[in-house]
């Protein structure tokens, strides 16, 4: 699930990048559309939250099954917010 994490961060950055929002990071990106009325906007900070400790813990970082797949439908449901996927 770690790198899938990652992939999705990745994409999640991309997209609102392509939006015209500001930021260099996601972070900020994020920051950028949170007055925008996105429903699930929480989700997708939570999910890069996780990101963001896999990206510091390294291979010491541990998620379980269930837990990833949280992760992974947080993302998922800002997607399908933002009308990427359906």
């Amino acid at each position: 699930f770690p790198v899938t994490i990652i992939e999705a961060d990745s994409f999640l950055e991309e997209v609102l990048k392509e939006r015209g929002l500001t930021g260099s990071t996601l972070s900020e990106l994020l920051e950028s559309a949170k007055d925008s009325g996105y429903r699930y906007i929480e989700d997708a900070w939570d999910a890069h939250l996780v990101r963001n400790q896999i990206a510091h813990e390294g291979s010491n970082f541990y998620i379980s099954q269930f837990e990833g797949r949280k992760v992974i439908k947080k993302y998922q449901n800002f997607l399908e917010d933002l009308g990427v996927i359906a």
